[in-house]
């Protein structure tokens, strides 16, 4: 064959056999499979969290090109497609799930400090909580979680401040706490503060304190707006104290190893929507407590509000409880937080 023919020849496959190889890459992009990240709502009610995990959904697979892709999962998910979860923060740091809410309460057992957050009257307002959830010092918070296989990405409310409902006690001062039998979370700092006050704690799951207080074997419990109505808690406990006396909080925490395993730029992506979703929920969790305490009242239950003087008297009384605490936490952790401006 001669010289000039064989040249073109080549040529024509070279034309030829680039745009198929470009082609085959482009498919091959594609078609590749997502990264799965399952999202587990664990905890009632999911349209605390729902809205927010949405939009994060939503934000992480458009920024990553739909290379990653959030299942978000609910416990009938669960038990539809029968996985066995017993604990989502076992099944988080095992990995079984990549990503989860948890009370901070009970992320306590695995950084104690961040027990802090339980502190009676610790928060001055909302603008304040978000000053030192976004800040240096919740971020220092939640580090101390990635001894534990856990990553935490950013501060929920879950409904926001604590009231008290009660069986057939109205609570107007420091004094009507002294005897009652009261459900609450895990957190030492929730159990020692009521017994200052000369009320018993009883550590309960947050599912089973209606049920005992049907039973009558506590007369009230801690809960949020946002729950109270929606879990049937109004059932029981007809008279709602709003003592407001601390923040039911949660954290977004993804499984360490496995964001680990993820490349920079989308470790940064998840990052970023976590922060939004965060903030799109506590402020979803702010107005639903307005409408459900005004639902409360439209219903006929008695609503009473804890008067600013008498929180005052109380933070005051429990200021041995603070030193107490400030001790166990260190680094004067309990004065820091109250001097963020």
């Amino acid at each position: 064959m001669p010289y000039i023919f064989r040249r073109l020849l080549v040529i024509s496959i070279i034309f030829i056999s680039v745009p198929f190889s470009y082609a085959n890459e482009e498919l091959g992009s594609k078609t590749k499979k997502p990264i799965e990240v399952n999202w587990l709502l664990a905890h009632e009610p999911v349209s605390v969290f729902l809205d927010a995990a949405r939009e994060f959904s939503k934000e992480v697979g458009i920024k990553s090109n739909s290379a990653l892709k959030v299942n978000i999962l609910t416990r009938s998910d669960l038990e539809r497609e029968k996985w066995r979860i017993y604990s989502a923060i076992n099944s988080l740091r095992k990995g079984q799930i990549q990503m989860t809410q948890i009370y901070t309460t009970s992320l306590g057992s695995y950084h104690n400090k961040l027990w802090v957050l339980d502190i009676p009257f610790l928060f001055r307002d909302h603008e304040h909580a978000q000053k030192v959830l976004d800040g240096k010092i919740g971020q220092k918070l939640l580090e101390g979680l990635s001894e534990s296989n856990m990553k935490g990405l950013a501060f929920t409310y879950s409904g926001g401040y604590r009231i008290l409902p009660t069986t057939n006690k109205e609570i107007h001062r420091m004094e009507d706490f002294k005897g009652m039998r009261i459900g609450t979370s895990s957190s030492p700092v929730a159990r020692e503060f009521f017994e200052d006050l000369g009320a018993l704690s009883v550590p309960l799951p947050l599912e089973k304190r209606r049920e005992m207080t049907e039973k009558k074997l506590i007369e009230g419990l801690e809960t949020t707006f946002t729950r109270y109505l929606s879990m049937n808690q109004n059932k029981a406990t007809p008279i709602v104290n709003d003592t407001g006396h601390s923040l039911f909080l949660t954290s977004i925490v993804i499984n360490k190893t496995f964001f680990d395993s993820l490349s920079k730029k989308h470790q940064k992506i998840i990052l970023s929507a976590a922060e939004r979703a965060s903030i799109l929920e506590r402020k979803n969790s702010v107005l639903e407590g307005i409408r459900a305490k005004k639902a409360s009242l439209s219903q006929g239950l008695r609503v009473v509000d804890l008067s600013l003087s008498e929180k005052k008297r109380i933070k005051t009384a429990i200021k041995p409880l603070y030193k107490r605490f400030n001790d166990i936490f260190g680094a004067n952790l309990i004065n820091d937080i109250e001097s963020v401006q």
